[in-house]
């Protein structure tokens, strides 16, 4: 008799790369985790009896996808085209500005690592790295876990907590039946409910932080003062500044690696740096192309000022958002 044939859904969320690809399907009694290879697959199943936790936290997940190399290429066909057409090369680059500023914004903010728990593994899961894809694949996977391994009552979770040493005497302390704890932002609504865990040590604004912070600020201004007359003065002003950028995002990098800050800052700091990696070569090729000497680091021209100004904008409303959440310890993750 041929063996019954399992029949999967697919559950929301794909990662697709050039090489690499990931997705996670449910099956009857479990769930199946894929990953490609071009030209190999990897099959792992965790029964839905045997998984103790999902933790999702958010995390900075810069990631290109096919999709997003797709539009990169799109991009580069209308670069092309619009050189024929010179009216049109600064809607292009408008376009392109658009497209990495909404590319930085969801890697920064709308990104998130996700991590599958059972007794004798801890694996990622690829495919669930954006929060609303986290949030699809919670509401259809934490059902079906709870319908296999049965409710629980949600105060063990902070009894749980406050246990520790030896057992009581009398027997050991009752365990529910199952437990799945998902986490997406300590910030948002369910994370409340979340137990409190000690985190790791940190803060969400330090003063390096601060430093950048204002430093984009006064930086957006100098741009537009700039717009309406461009001086020396004002040039030099904005060399300056990213010399003060540059040095205290080597601070933020600092605090972050030793625990002294826990925002999401420092994924601003390196998009700044990109930035003004890319700006600095821009500025460079003007100059060798109009034989000018014009002062590192500052916009050369009109239009580079004004990306510059929009880039400026857009991380400082990205660096305020994340420093400006809500400081509270980040929960752990809870099994039974």
């Amino acid at each position: 008799m041929a063996a019954e044939r399992i029949h999967y859904r697919k559950l929301p969320g794909q990662r697709r790369g050039l090489i690499n690809g990931s997705s996670v399907w449910l099956g009857p009694d479990h769930l199946l985790l894929v990953k490609s290879q071009r030209f190999k697959e990897e099959y792992k199943r965790y029964y839905l009896r045997d998984i103790q936790a999902i933790a999702i936290a958010r995390s900075g997940r810069f990631h290109l996808s096919s999709r997003s190399l797709f539009l990169g290429a799109l991009w580069f066909i209308a670069f092309a085209a619009s050189l024929s057409f010179p009216g049109l090369v600064p809607l292009v680059w408008t376009v392109a500005l658009l497209l990495v500023f909404g590319w930085l914004y969801i890697s920064v903010d709308r990104s998130c690592v996700c991590r599958i728990y059972t007794a004798v593994s801890s694996d990622p899961l690829p495919s669930v790295y954006r929060t609303w894809t986290a949030r699809k694949f919670l509401a259809a996977v934490e059902p079906r876990i709870r319908q296999v391994q049965g409710e629980f009552d949600p105060a063990w979770l902070a009894t749980e907590d406050q246990r520790a040493g030896p057992e009581p005497e009398g027997g050991a302390a009752a365990q529910p039946a199952a437990t799945v704890t998902s986490i997406l932002d300590a910030g948002e609504a369910g994370a409340e409910a979340a137990p409190a865990r000690s985190g790791p040590a940190g803060a969400m604004r330090t003063p390096a932080s601060d430093v950048f912070l204002a430093a984009l600020l006064l930086e957006a201004v100098v741009d537009a003062l700039a717009f309406r007359q461009s001086t020396g003065m004002l040039t030099w002003a904005a060399a300056a500044i990213a010399v003060v950028q540059c040095l205290a995002a080597v601070f933020i990098f600092i605090d972050r690696s030793r625990g002294r800050l826990r925002s999401g800052v420092h994924n601003v700091a390196i998009a700044k740096l990109i930035w003004l990696t890319l700006l600095f070569y821009m500025d460079a090729g003007y100059n060798a192309a109009t034989r000018s000497a014009a002062v590192p680091l500052a916009p050369a021209t009109g239009v580079l000022r004004g990306l510059d100004l929009a880039v400026t904008i857009g991380l400082l409303a990205a660096g305020l958002m994340v420093s400006s959440r809500r400081e509270t310890p980040p929960p752990g993750v809870t099994g039974n």
